[in-house]
Parts: structure tokens; sequence; C-alpha cells
């Protein structure tokens, strides 16, 4: 599945803003213990497959420049750490004059 990179990982190895490549595989926390997770176990089945949490991606880049394999990965197959950001915006900012005639209670046209 082809990717985009969003963030200057590490500019000077060719993982930067706008690189693209090929995702292989998701990697996870195998010492995450299912019981950690306070789920009732009555409720599901006994088969059921708990979903861990993700470490990090593999994606292939090959424009890359890292020239040496990592922990007997092939080489290109570059390990990218999952990342979670949160962001706030001004509704205020983002519609201006319709937000101030929401406020003050008239009609929107």
């Amino acid at each position: 599945m082809p990717v985009l990179l969003t963030d200057n990982i590490a500019y000077e190895l060719g993982l930067s803003n706008g690189t693209q490549g090929i995702f292989r595989e998701l990697k996870y926390d195998d010492k995450e213990d299912p019981s950690d997770l306070k789920i009732k176990s009555e409720v599901f089945p006994s088969k059921t497959i708990y979903i861990r949490k993700p470490l990090y991606a593999l994606v292939e880049i090959n424009t890359s420049q890292l020239e040496t394999s990592l922990d007997r990965l092939r080489t290109k197959l570059i390990p990218i750490p999952l990342v979670r950001k949160q962001f706030t915006i001004s509704v205020k900012q983002l519609f201006g004059q319709l937000f101030e005639r929401m406020q003050d209670g008239k009609k929107v046209p």
C-alpha cells in the first residue's frame, strides 16, 4: 500500500515530509498483556483475538540514503515509529462572521 511521510524523520537519510514509500508490515508490542486492557472475558468468546498496540510500521522507501540493513531487515525497509498528534483550531477564526451571527442568535443565510 502506498504511503506518504508527513514529517521530517531523518532528512539527511531521505526520510522527509513528502517522501513516498510502500507500507509492508505493522509491528506490535508482544509484551502487552490483554488482561491489562480490563476487558470482561465473559462478554467475548474464548477465541477472541485482541489487537495489541502497534509500535512501528515497516515502510519500503527506495529513495532512502540508508545504506546498511537494520537488525536483519532488507535494505530500504525502514522502521517508522507511530506518532499521535493533536491540534486545536479556533472555530471563530475558521468561520469568522458566520460564527458571530450564530452566537448572536441571528438566522444564518
